[in-house]
């Protein structure tokens, strides 16, 4: 009820300002790196390279079309041209990771193509796993694996990983 609509109102202004604004709040609090996955992130990217932090940043990636390939996926695309146009920008301080929502928003083929990029590139990969007790069981339930045996076997875990939530 709440954050779906509200994420909907998001643009590059609204997380630039949100991410300078919570950057000064880590700073603050002596944090000066961190990792984020969400949208926007040339906004998120720009501010990291304006307050001087460190950070890993990557666009968030949901599939649920059993049908689609990197060549349609045009999130993975976002990906890919995050990358290419961040990796490494501020003396080496801004790192673009892969990012996979979580196992249950997104089909295995995503799964495996996403993964072969971040190996190929050397890249970390970030996702959300196994956030609830409910998320864990119902994916056992329904596949009879748990979400971190889904992933291992479309090679998500095949680079350094950013497991968050557990």
């Amino acid at each position: 009820k709440f954050i779906l609509p509200a994420e909907e109102k998001l643009n590059f202004r609204r997380v630039y300002y949100g991410s300078k604004l919570a950057i000064a709040e880590m700073i603050r609090n002596g944090v000066v790196s961190f990792s984020d996955m969400y949208f926007f992130q040339e906004a998120t990217a720009e501010a990291v390279l304006e307050m001087g932090v460190k950070a890993n940043i990557s666009r968030s990636i949901v599939s649920f079309d059993p049908a689609i390939t990197k060549e349609t996926d045009e999130r993975f695309a976002e990906s890919v041209r995050l990358f290419e146009q961040y990796h490494g920008a501020g003396d080496g301080r801004l790192k673009v990771d892969m990012s996979l929502h979580a196992e249950y928003s997104n089909v295995d083929a995503c799964c495996r193509y996403v993964a072969e990029f971040a190996k190929e590139n050397g890249l970390n990969m970030h996702i959300h796993l196994s956030e609830t007790r409910s998320e864990h069981e119902n994916c056992v339930e329904k596949y009879g694996k748990t979400p971190t045996a889904i992933l291992a076997e479309n090679g998500v875990f095949d680079t350094r990983t950013t497991a968050a939530h557990c």
